[in-house]
């Protein structure tokens, strides 16, 4: 009797082992795994996906700070003497647009001296006026044939210019004295005031943009149902201490195999031992 029982023991832990290691099996099977990848993206797709690049992109590119061009400002401006109205500076200067028309605003006029001809050099006009008498025209004066007049410091006297000239009086060393004031024109200069605006410059606009990666995997078999061959995975890892091994994985089961045969065999020796066999 007591060995029946133990017999029907050993089938139960036969039965088991056989089970556990079909567990054992199921989960030593290959995983075929595949990594997907995004383009270039600003965000990413979920959560599961794995950022693995990332760049900068310019949107727009930075500016250098520059001038407008210069406008005018206002009306033109009119000065008596060749300077500008105002100061120039980096955003504001006055150009030169031109002149008006010269105004005469001294005759030209010729003098003959009436003091008679003298020895030495008389004033001009503007400081003894009563001594001159106003000729209708300029009349050009020499000394005698192609010799010009001479000016008071004995230089050749040039027609048209202003100043006192002479010419010899005969022998008796006198002089006839003459004065020529030559026309005296004004211009007045044309301003305008210009302006220009300083540009800042601008920084580039740039954004962020990424790729993402999302591997998943999933068990596979060959065409007869039963798994492939696996790779060599390389040494293998320590052994966890005895107290942590699980019930459920292979050195659980090797466990289990040994109490298994210990059963049968001490089931065999029972029923030996009390006739039996």
């Amino acid at each position: 009797m007591i060995g029946k029982r133990l017999g029907v023991l050993a089938v139960a832990v036969g039965l088991l082992t056989l089970g556990l290691g079909g567990v054992a099996n199921a989960a030593d099977e290959d995983l075929d795994c595949t990594t997907e990848t995004t383009g270039w993206v600003t965000e990413s797709p979920g959560a599961a996906w794995v950022q693995v690049d990332q760049r900068t992109v310019t949107d727009k590119d930075a500016t250098e700070g520059s001038y407008t061009e210069w406008e005018n400002q206002g009306e033109p401006v009119v000065t008596e003497e060749n300077n500008a109205p105002g100061e120039n500076t980096d955003t504001v200067r006055w150009f030169l647009l031109g002149e008006t028309d010269p105004e005469v605003v001294t005759e030209a006029q010729h003098y003959s001296y009436k003091g008679g001809p003298i020895e030495g050099t008389p004033a001009p006009p503007s400081e003894d006026p009563d001594a001159w008498q106003a000729n209708t025209t300029q009349e050009p004066h020499y000394q005698g044939g192609a010799t010009p007049a001479q000016q008071p410091d004995d230089d050749p006297y040039t027609d048209g210019e202003s100043g006192l000239h002479y010419t010899s009086h005969g022998s008796e060393g006198l002089a006839d004295w003459f004065f020529f004031q030559a026309e005296v024109t004004d211009v007045d200069y044309i301003w305008q005031k210009q302006v220009r605006e300083w540009v800042p410059g601008n920084d580039a606009e740039t954004h962020k943009e990424y790729k993402f990666e999302l591997t998943t995997c999933e068990p596979t078999d060959d065409n007869e149902g039963n798994p492939p061959p696996k790779e060599n995975p390389g040494p293998p890892a320590a052994s966890p201490p005895a107290a942590e091994l699980p019930a459920t994985g292979p050195a659980g089961l090797g466990l289990m195999s040994l109490i298994a045969t210990a059963l049968i065999g001490s089931g065999a020796f029972l029923y030996r031992r009390f006739g039996l066999v």
